[in-house]
C-alpha cells in the first residue's frame, strides 16, 4: 500500500473515524435508554435520556466538525477525487443524519425515525470507513500471466 494523502490528511481520517465510532456507541447507549430499547417488559439502561442524548450529540458534533475539516484540508492538499468525493458525500449524510435525529427528538422519538436514523448510522458509519481506507492505495493490480496449455491431440476440446 502506498499512502496518497499527506500526515495531516491521514490524521484527521483516523480521528474522524474514531469520532464516528464513538458517536455509534453513544447512540446505541441512547437508543437503550429510550423507549425503543424492546419491548414494554425490557430492561433499559438507567441513564437520563437527556444526558445520554447531549453525549450523542456533542459527539455528532464533533464527528461533523473532523469532517469539515478533512473536506477543507483534502481540497486545499489536492487530494485524490476518490477521498474528495467519499468526503462530500460524509458531509451530505451527516447533514441529513443530524436533521433526522434533531426532528426525532422534537417529535417524541416515533419508532420509524429511530430506524431511519439507524440506518443513517450504519450510512455514515461506512462512509467514515471508506473515507479512512481512502487515504492510501495498493496501486494498480498486477496483470496475471496466463499460459493456455497447448492443444494436445489427446485431450477434447471442452464446452464452453
Amino acid at each position: 500500500p502506498r499512502r496518497v494523502v499527506g500526515p495531516p490528511l491521514r490524521r484527521v481520517s483516523a480521528l474522524l473515524a474514531a469520532a464516528a465510532a464513538a458517536v455509534l456507541v453513544a447512540g446505541t447507549v441512547v437508543t437503550g435508554t429510550g423507549p425503543h430499547a424492546g419491548d414494554d417488559k425490557a430492561r433499559r439502561w438507567g441513564f437520563e435520556i437527556e444526558d445520554v442524548t447531549r453525549v450523542h450529540s456533542g459527539l455528532a458534533w464533533l464527528t461533523v466538525g473532523l469532517t469539515v475539516l478533512a473536506l477543507v484540508v483534502a481540497f486545499r492538499t489536492g487530494a485524490p477525487a476518490a477521498y474528495r468525493r467519499r468526503v462530500m458525500v460524509l458531509v451530505g449524510l451527516e447533514l441529513a443524519q443530524g436533521a433526522l435525529g434533531y426532528i426525532q427528538y422534537f417529535m417524541g422519538v416515533p419508532g420509524p425515525l429511530v430506524v431511519l436514523h439507524m440506518l443513517g448510522s450504519v450510512l455514515v458509519w461506512i462512509t467514515a470507513l471508506s473515507l479512512l481506507f481512502a487515504t492510501r492505495d495498493r496501486g494498480p493490480m498486477p496483470a496475471a500471466e496466463t499460459s493456455a496449455p497447448a492443444p494436445s491431440s489427446r485431450t477434447a476440446p471442452q464446452p464452453a
